[in-house]
C-alpha cells in the first residue's frame, strides 16, 4: 500500500503542472455533498481547503506536524482530511480523479502511483491480501482461463442503436458502469490510419531549462489502440481481479477498445500488423506475436502510461518487443449496413470476429414498447397549419418507419437502407418537428434510396386530378407545392384494400 505521503505528493506535483482541476473542480472539492455522494468524504473535513495564508507546515496543538501538499498558491490538500486514514476512502478520491483526467483528455500524465491507487480493490482490501505469490498467480490463472473475450461487430440498420447496446446495462455490454480508466472508444473515417489508432512519434516544442529557450523535441505519442493495450496489459499482470456483487470475478480486469463505425475505415491501413493478433487462442491470447514498432516498444517499456511498472512480468509472458493481445481487453465495434461499401472488409478481417446483428425493432427482447414508438411527427397542411390523421390521430413514427421500410425493400431487395426506430430524436418533447423530418428522414430517403430511381419506382408520388404525381426533395420546400407531404404521408399510412 503506498503511504498518504507518497500518493499527495504525486497529486500535488501534478497538479502544479498541468492544469487539470478548475475553479469549479476545487469547488465541488469543498462541497461535503459532492464529497459524501462521491464517497471521499473524511469524517472531519474534506479534500481541499482555500488557504488566507501560505505556510508549508503547521503544528496542532497535540504536537503533531501537519504537511501540507499545495494544489496551488491559495489551495491545500486539508490536514485533517489527509490525516483520518480510518475514514476517507482515498482510493474512491482517486478514480473521481482518474476518471476526471480520462474525460479530459490528460489520462497520460497522471503518474503511474495514482493509477494503480484508483485501479486497486474496494473496501480496504490490499494488494498484499496474497502474499504468497504461488496462491495468487493460481488465482490469476484460474480467473484468466475460465474468461470469454469479445471481438464483436454489432451491425445493422441505422438508427437501430448499437452504440446504446455497447454501453446498456441491462440489455448489452454495460460499458456505461465500465471506469473511464478501462474503456476506449475511436470513430474510423476515411483519413483515418495507423498512427491515429497506434501512435507515432510527434515534435513537440519543450522549455531547455539551462538555456531558457524552446527547443523542438520527439516523443512517441500514444493513441487509442496504444493505450487500451497498456491498461489491459498493465491490469492483467497485477492479477489483482476482486469479486463485485453479482459479476464474475474478471470484469475487474476488463478492458474495452470501441471502435464506432468500423468500415468507414480502411481497416487493412489501420490496423496494419496488428491484424495478425485479431487471431485468438481459446485462452484469450492472440494466437501469434508480432514484433512491435522500435517507438511503441520503448514507449511501453519506459513510460509509466505504457508498461513501466510490470515490464519484467511483461516480457517474461511476451518476449521483449513483442505485442499480444492478453485475453481481458475486448475489441467491440459498430458498423451501418447502409455504409458497407464505403471500405469493404475482406473475408480474412471479417472472420476474426463475431457479428451480432442488431434488427429494427420497436419492442425490446422482453415485448415492451421502446421510447421511439411514442414518437409523432409534425405535418403541415397546405395553409401552413399543423395537421393530423383521419380522426384527430398524430402521424405516428412507429407506423411511418414500418411502411417506409416496405418500401425501401421492393425498391432497393436489400434491408441495408431501411431505417432503424433510433434512426431519428424528437426535438420537442415527443415531436419531431416538421423541420428536422423534412433534413433528416425525407433527404436521407431521397438522396439515399429514391434520387437514382426516380420516376423509375420511386415512391415520392402523390395523386393529383386522379393521376400520379412524381416529386423530388427540392418539390417539399415550394410554396406551390406546400401540402405535397400531407398527401404523400396519407397515401403512405392509408390501408391497404
Amino acid at each position: 500500500m503506498k503511504t498518504s505521503e507518497e500518493l499527495f505528493k504525486a497529486w500535488s506535483s501534478l497538479l502544479q503542472q498541468e492544469n487539470i482541476l478548475n475553479e469549479d473542480d476545487l469547488k465541488n472539492l469543498q462541497d461535503v455533498s459532492f464529497c459524501r455522494n462521491h464517497k471521499f468524504l473524511g469524517r472531519y473535513s474534506i479534500p481541499v481547503i482555500s488557504l488566507k495564508s501560505v505556510v508549508e507546515n503547521d503544528r496542532k496543538y497535540d504536537g503533531r506536524l501537519y504537511k501540507r501538499f499545495f494544489l496551488f498558491d491559495k489551495y491545500s490538500i486539508s490536514n485533517d482530511w489527509y490525516h483520518s486514514e480510518t475514514e476517507t476512502n482515498r482510493r474512491d478520491f482517486f478514480r473521481w480523479f482518474v476518471d476526471l483526467c480520462k474525460q479530459r483528455g490528460l489520462y497520460d500524465k497522471v503518474p503511474q502511483i495514482i493509477v494503480e491507487e484508483a485501479e486497486s480493490s474496494d473496501n480496504g482490501i490490499e494488494n498484499d491480501l496474497f502474499k504468497n505469490n504461488a496462491v495468487q498467480n493460481k488465482q490469476k490463472k484460474e480467473n484468466i482461463s475460465n474468461m470469454s473475450y469479445r471481438q464483436n461487430i454489432l451491425f445493422g440498420a441505422p438508427g437501430t442503436g448499437k452504440s446504446f447496446k455497447i454501453d446498456d446495462p441491462e440489455k448489452g455490454y454495460g460499458l456505461k458502469n465500465v471506469p473511464e480508466s478501462r474503456k476506449f472508444r475511436t470513430t474510423f473515417y476515411p483519413d483515418y490510419d495507423y498512427a491515429q489508432f497506434v501512435g507515432a512519434y510527434k515534435p513537440k516544442k519543450e522549455l531547455n531549462k539551462t538555456t531558457n529557450k524552446e527547443e523542438l523535441t520527439y516523443s512517441f505519442v500514444p493513441q487509442v489502440f496504444a493505450k487500451a493495450y497498456a491498461a489491459a496489459w498493465r491490469l492483467y499482470l497485477k492479477g489483482d481481479s476482486r469479486l463485485r456483487g453479482n459479476d464474475s470475478e474478471e470484469s475487474d480486469i476488463r478492458v474495452f477498445l470501441v471502435i464506432e463505425e468500423i468500415n468507414r475505415g480502411n481497416c487493412a491501413q489501420i490496423f496494419g500488423d496488428i491484424f495478425q493478433l485479431l487471431d485468438r487462442d481459446s485462452d484469450g491470447f492472440s494466437q501469434y506475436a508480432i514484433d512491435a514498432d522500435c517507438d511503441f516498444a520503448d514507449w511501453l517499456e519506459n513510460n509509466d502510461a505504457g508498461l513501466k511498472s510490470v515490464w519484467n512480468k511483461y516480457k517474461g509472458e511476451v518476449g521483449e518487443g513483442k505485442l499480444k493481445l492478453p485475453p481481458n481487453l475486448n475489441i467491440l465495434a459498430t458498423m451501418n449496413t447502409s455504409d458497407q461499401s464505403l471500405f469493404p472488409m475482406d473475408s480474412a478481417f471479417k472472420r476474426r470476429f463475431d457479428w451480432e446483428y442488431v434488427p429494427i425493432s420497436f419492442t425490446d427482447e422482453e415485448g415492451n414498447e421502446k421510447e421511439a414508438a411514442t414518437y409523432e411527427i409534425e405535418i403541415f397542411d397546405e395553409k401552413g397549419a399543423p395537421c393530423k390523421r383521419e380522426g384527430d390521430k398524430p402521424y405516428l413514427w412507429k407506423n411511418f418507419v414500418e411502411k417506409i421500410n416496405t418500401k425501401i425493400l421492393d425498391i432497393t431487395k436489400s434491408e441495408d437502407k431501411q431505417l432503424g426506430e433510433f434512426f431519428i430524436k424528437p426535438d420537442r418533447g415527443n415531436v419531431i418537428s416538421n423541420k428536422r423530418f423534412l433534413g433528416k428522414v425525407m433527404f436521407y430517403l431521397w438522396n439515399e434510396v429514391c434520387k437514382d430511381e426516380h420516376e423509375n419506382e420511386s415512391f415520392f408520388r402523390v395523386k393529383t386530378d386522379s393521376k400520379e404525381e412524381y416529386f423530388t426533395f427540392q418539390d417539399l420546400y415550394k410554396k406551390e407545392k406546400s401540402g405535397y407531404l400531407e398527401r404523400f404521408m396519407d397515401e403512405l399510412m392509408a390501408p391497404k384494400n
